[in-house]
């Protein structure tokens, strides 16, 4: 396994935990929908939340928030779309879109989580 991808599933692990903590059920955790994946799916009371988690340890190229732009905006909310019409049947009353940006230091041993609620 990559170094990335071992800090990527480190990170979704922190935001699962971070989640439950705030009373959200998990439902699905990297779903893969084509080529788009979800990092996780939520429930919020009757709040369905789609999160996506970024990972980043510092020092190193920038923090996790850095990477949340426009383009990757588009392509969650084409996900969500993709999800939501395969399960029509499923009635919410409310969907949202989340980011979770996780910042970790080695030398503190420590990490910094930033949770930004309905991106879109």
């Amino acid at each position: 396994m990559s170094r990335n991808k071992a800090v990527g599933e480190y990170g979704e692990r922190i935001a699962r935990k971070y989640l439950t903590s705030k009373g959200c059920r998990i439902i699905e955790a990297n779903l893969k929908l084509s080529y788009r994946e979800i990092d996780i799916i939520a429930l919020e009371g009757d709040v369905l939340v789609f999160a996506e988690v970024k990972t980043r340890v510092l020092p190193g190229l920038g923090s996790a928030e850095d990477t949340l732009g426009q383009v990757k905006i588009k392509r969650l909310k084409v996900a969500l779309g993709h999800y939501l019409s395969l399960f029509k049947g499923t009635d919410y009353r409310r969907v949202r879109l989340d980011f979770i940006a996780i910042d970790i230091s080695r030398e503190k041993k420590t990490a910094k989580i930033k949770h930004f609620k309905d991106i879109v």
